[in-house]
């Protein structure tokens, strides 16, 4: 998905990992993992994992929304949905972690902050991995990624063709707005679908994009979809990446509508995966 910086493909790497403690809302959890760049072992971050940790239970499920941030660079936008596990009566699965490549500068000496928002209340935490080269220089390139992430109270339980729309506090108009200073190129939609699994209904559905800069249609996709047979059964899913190419215009604002398979309460969140050359100054 993200270019390939030849450049410092030999340069050493480092990793490190964080996770939260156990929490059991469906509100904004600020800095939820913490995790400290050492002194002089700063570089570049080409890819971020996430992981989630809880014990399964009927009719609850896991994931929701994260946001990245850090303490010594301006990575906003940089908004994530997580893997989703929904398990019906019983049942079980493995929940891989998530891979999202990208480019960010991260500098020694700073401190990266996750904050979740889940998607119900089971009892889980997050566990997150940075992976980034080791080095003095800038990276060519910078990563941007926003969503649009209903809540479960923004639940649909229906197949008519409707607009994705959150009460989340975060891009509550319903629309990722590109800023002014943060135009470029977008490189992949991401789509994630959560569901509270039933017998016999099918989750997922068709996505349209739009953008209220310039013509970008047709742009539609379908998501992953989620079924189970008789009273066992768990489905796990992590995030679609699909590559695509546009320009992305600054203080344009993306909207997509959602028609879904069948009647599961649902939610879509959409977003989108845009790239520019990288900015010492904002």
């Amino acid at each position: 998905m993200a270019a390939v910086e030849k450049q410092i493909i030999a340069l050493p790497t480092r990793s490190k990992t964080g996770h939260g403690d156990a929490i059991t809302q469906i509100t904004e959890a600020v800095s939820h993992v913490t995790i400290d760049i050492p002194s002089g072992k700063g570089g570049i971050l080409y890819a971020v994992e996430i992981a989630l940790t809880f014990v399964a239970a009927t009719v609850l499920n896991v994931g929701g929304a994260v946001r990245f941030r850090n303490s010594s660079a301006d990575w906003d936008p940089f908004y994530l949905p997580t893997g989703v596990y929904t398990v019906v009566t019983e049942g079980g699965d493995a929940l891989k972690p998530f891979k999202f490549d990208c480019w960010k500068k991260l500098p020694g000496n700073s401190t990266v902050y996750v904050d979740y928002i889940p998607n119900d209340n089971l009892s889980q935490y997050l566990e997150i991995t940075l992976h980034w080269y080791m080095t003095e220089r800038d990276p060519d390139l910078e990563t941007f990624v926003d969503i649009v992430h209903p809540l479960k109270a923004d639940d649909i339980s229906a197949t008519t063709r409707t607009q994705v729309t959150t009460t989340w506090a975060h891009n509550a108009a319903d629309v990722i707005p590109i800023p002014g200073h943060k135009g470029g190129t977008l490189k992949a939609v991401i789509l994630q679908v959560f569901g509270t699994l039933t017998t016999v209904v099918l989750g997922g559905g068709l996505i349209e994009y739009f953008v209220d800069s310039h013509d970008i249609t047709p742009m539609e996709f379908y998501t992953t979809m989620l079924t189970a047979v008789g009273a066992s059964g768990a489905n796990c899913i992590n995030p679609q990446v699909i590559p695509h190419s546009h320009e992305v215009k600054a203080n344009s604002n993306y909207s997509a509508w959602v028609t879904n398979r069948n009647a599961l309460a649902q939610t879509t969140t959409f977003g989108i995966v845009w790239e520019r050359p990288y900015a010492t100054k904002r």
